[in-house]
């Protein structure tokens, strides 16, 4: 099942691209990424990261995943392997509105049980949600 939305930030293209790219910066931002780390050398455009997030405050659950990270001038790809019962694949399409401002389309591909993607797709939508309004607070 698909998934999206559509954003706009502050900011130059490439910088903007960046946050998303590299995930040392995409997860000081993101509400649920406790820590990340690079599973092998960076490649020029394809990286590996192990992702560690705490999907509920309120649980003291962790879970661990990795993500491949492929990324032109206008899109980032995520590919997710690891969270149980799932595959997940997330893209982010960049454009210039302007010179000062950004349009992220995010996209969200999800297949999962049918109990699983409800509370699954919720949860990930809300977090995109939180992590652009941490990247709106930070370009002030």
């Amino acid at each position: 099942m698909r998934y999206g939305r559509n954003y706009e930030v502050r900011g130059a293209l490439p910088e903007v691209v960046n946050l998303f790219f590299d995930l040392e910066k995409y997860a000081a931002l993101h509400p649920l990424i406790t820590a990340v780390q690079v599973v092998d050398e960076p490649a020029t455009d394809l990286t590996t990261w192990e992702i560690l997030e705490r999907p509920f405050s309120f649980l003291p659950i962790k879970i661990r995943y990795r993500a491949t990270v492929d990324a032109s001038e206008e899109r980032v790809h995520y590919a997710v392997a690891g969270v149980p019962l799932s595959r997940i694949e997330m893209t982010y399409d960049f454009s210039n509105v302007d010179d000062e401002v950004v349009s992220i389309g995010f996209s969200l591909e999800l297949d999962a049980p049918f109990w699983v993607r409800p509370i699954l797709s919720r949860k990930m939508l809300a977090a995109q949600d939180s992590l652009i309004a941490n990247i709106r607070a930070s370009v002030r």
